[in-house]
């Protein structure tokens, strides 16, 4: 799965770097990197979440907003494209 919709270089896929304990640290902070695909194994599930795979949003032209919503396209290898409907929140 790759991510794109969002304009050029503007969103790209992080996972974050847990060590086999689900803990690893780095400075006090948890590693995080840049993935340029997700596998995605018929049969499995496989969730974008904070602390995890996640999309992050960079160099975005104007500031998210609360409660507002955006479509982000979902780009796969053996399926067709989906687009999702994506609100901003706190978290």
């Amino acid at each position: 799965m790759h991510d794109h919709d969002m304009g050029d270089d503007a969103s790209e896929m992080h996972d974050h770097d847990m060590g086999d304990d689900a803990s690893e640290m780095h400075d006090h902070a948890m590693s995080m990197q840049e993935i340029d695909s997700l596998s995605l194994p018929a049969g499995t599930l496989v969730q974008l979440v904070p602390g995890g795979y996640h999309i992050m949003l960079i160099d975005l032209a104007e500031p998210l907003v609360i409660g507002e919503t955006f479509d982000l396209t979902l780009d796969f290898d053996q399926a067709p494209n989906l687009t999702v409907t994506v609100e901003v929140s706190d978290r």
